[in-house]
């Protein structure tokens, strides 16, 4: 692609040397002719006709001449601004040969620009391409990038003030690599994900070509289906697809439930050339799964009134799991505290997490409980500290002896001796034994665990120590004593 100009002016000097041959020509053929008649006929009054004729002949020729040139020079321009070569504008793509999905590094330079813009703008319409560029620029050459997404011949058009004042051809081809040895097609599958309420993995079909050792990815040149079966027949077959001029497929995603065991093949629709086989077996592929109970460490008393709850359920990801079939906890409880339930947690679909209730039964220490589900072959453990209630009783007892006193007054200190020992120890007995009785659920009320406070107590034992050996009386009628 050159400067068209050039062009132009041969052939207007082209055009001007025909037309002074031509008129030479002419003009000798008039002669020879003149002569001709003038021996044969001796009247001088044609010699004006000839004249005349010869004069209209070479008007007519250079007539012609110029309106051949002016035809030409039209026809030319129009062409050019309109061909893909470009020549009127001056303009050059080097290279001009692209290939695809390949970040392609090109040169843009315009040796003449008779529209003298500011700005012009390039682009390739089918392959999203756009690039402004200043007059400078184009002049001293410009470089530029482009990755075509499809192969295929394009026109890269050029624009002044949105009007089109040039257009290169471009051609984008795929690789040239020599011909593969041989095409493969490699299944494969992705990371494990949980979805809403179960477990998926994504499933892809891959074209490699065998280069020696090599495995290189290798773009197919249309679109290729491919028809997934599970030997085991645990899941229906579905398809994968992979789009022309590229190598991958897009994933699909399949249940994966736990325990789940596949055996896939792929299927060349066209073909029928079949993948390597890919196993997906949920103890390879899928996620660690953990028995979780939480908390897994408890802080409780040794009474019933005091009640913790802790959550069991299967952990995978640190999310959740739902299990696909119903599950059964088995429930270990040391023997010193109260479980429910005490034996068999259900786990389901519908009801993927159970809840325990422990409840204090009078043993303070450490102690470990057990959960195990065997079906999956998890284990888990929690660890119950039960706490005494010691020092509320002993704040119960003291409290006693502040009711007795609220109730006998200063007669209280009229007693000698050893009547004054007994009055007190009974109020202190009284007010601790009202306290344990209440918080042990042995008699009503039934508070909850907030009875468990020094207030509480205080308030419990100053009306036991009040009530003195009535509270012996009460305690005999519950407990059946004569």
């Amino acid at each position: 692609m050159g400067d068209t100009s050039s062009v132009h002016d041969f052939t207007f000097s082209g055009l001007l040397v025909v037309s002074v041959v031509g008129f030479c020509c002419i003009y000798l053929l008039a002669q020879i002719t003149k002569r001709r008649r003038w021996s044969l006929s001796k009247r001088a009054e044609d010699q004006p006709h000839f004249g005349r004729a010869f004069i209209l002949m070479a008007a007519a020729f250079g007539a012609f001449s110029m309106f051949s040139y002016q035809a030409f020079k039209e026809s030319s321009v129009n062409y050019d601004i309109g061909n893909p070569s470009v020549r009127t504008f001056g303009l050059r793509v080097i290279p001009a040969r692209f290939t695809v999905e390949t970040r392609n590094l090109f040169v843009i330079k315009v040796t003449q620009d008779d529209y003298e813009c500011g700005r012009i703008s390039g682009r390739i319409d089918e392959l999203g391409y756009k690039q402004e560029f200043t007059r400078s620029e184009l002049f001293h050459g410009v470089r530029s990038e482009i990755n075509p997404r499809q192969p295929g011949i394009f026109q890269m058009r050029f624009y002044c003030d949105e009007r089109a004042v040039a257009s290169v051809p471009v051609t984008v081809t795929l690789p040239k690599t020599a011909l593969p040895s041989r095409v493969v097609w490699e299944l494969d599958a992705g990371d494990v994900t949980y979805q809403t309420s179960s477990f998926e993995i994504p499933v892809f079909v891959r074209a490699l070509e065998i280069r020696g050792n090599r495995k290189a990815p290798f773009a197919v040149s249309n679109d290729t289906k491919f028809l997934v079966e599970d030997d085991k027949g645990n899941v229906k077959p579905f398809e994968l697809t992979i789009p022309k001029n590229t190598a991958l497929s897009a994933p699909v995603p399949l249940p994966f439930p736990i325990n789940a065991d596949y055996q896939l093949l792929a299927f060349n629709q066209n073909s029928r050339q079949r993948s390597q086989p890919l196993n997906l077996v949920w103890k390879q592929r899928g996620p660690q799964l953990h028995l979780a109970v939480s908390p897994n460490t408890i802080n409780i008393y040794s009474v019933p009134i005091s009640a913790r709850v802790a959550t069991v359920y299967i952990e995978g990801k640190g999310k959740l799991v739902s299990p696909t079939v119903p599950l059964s906890v088995i429930v270990q409880p040391p023997i010193n505290l109260l479980f429910d339930p005490n034996s068999q947690l259900p786990l389901s679909p519908q009801a993927p997490s159970g809840q325990v209730h422990i409840h204090g039964a009078g043993t303070s220490g450490m102690f470990t409980a057990v959960f195990e589900e065997p079906t999956l072959g998890l284990s888990s453990q929690m660890n119950i500290h039960v706490l005494s209630i010691g020092k509320f009783l002993i704040w119960a007892a003291l409290a006693g002896l502040l009711g007795v006193l609220m109730g006998r007054g200063f007669d209280l200190f009229t007693e000698k001796g050893w009547r004054l020992f007994i009055t007190l120890g009974t109020a202190a007995v009284a007010g601790l034994a009202l306290y344990f009785a209440i918080v042990s659920q042995y008699i009503p009320p039934h508070p909850d665990e907030s009875a468990l406070a020094f207030m509480q107590a205080s308030f419990i034992g100053m009306i036991g120590g009040y009530m003195g050996l009535g509270v012996f009386k009460i305690l005999a009628k519950v407990f059946g004593a004569p």
